[in-house]
């Protein structure tokens, strides 16, 4: 389960005021509720998709995928990626 944490920062030096120190409490109580319960919010979407293609190439590692002969596992990474950016929607359209 990932960690999350949020902090209310005072600034010039004051003290943190109980109403501050609860309002905290109650964001950290609603994150960790969300994450009990299966919870997604999307909060960024790509204005365009670009093809993983575009990302492999900036890496000299996957210089091999390039060749004509590895063209089919270009194919499969995309349609893995493709599917694993579909099940994320309709998990976040189902919260």
């Amino acid at each position: 389960m990932p960690i999350c944490c949020t902090m209310m920062c005072s600034t010039k030096g004051e003290k943190q005021s109980k109403d501050s120190n609860n309002l905290m409490k109650s964001k950290l109580r609603n994150n960790n509720r969300s994450q009990k319960e299966g919870i997604l919010n999307e909060n960024y979407t790509p204005r365009n998709k670009r093809p993983v293609e575009d990302f492999l190439k900036l890496q000299g590692r996957f210089k091999h995928l390039f060749n004509k002969e590895n063209e089919q596992q270009r194919r499969e990474i995309q349609a893995a990626v493709d599917a694993n950016w579909e099940a994320l929607q309709k998990k976040c359209d189902m919260g």
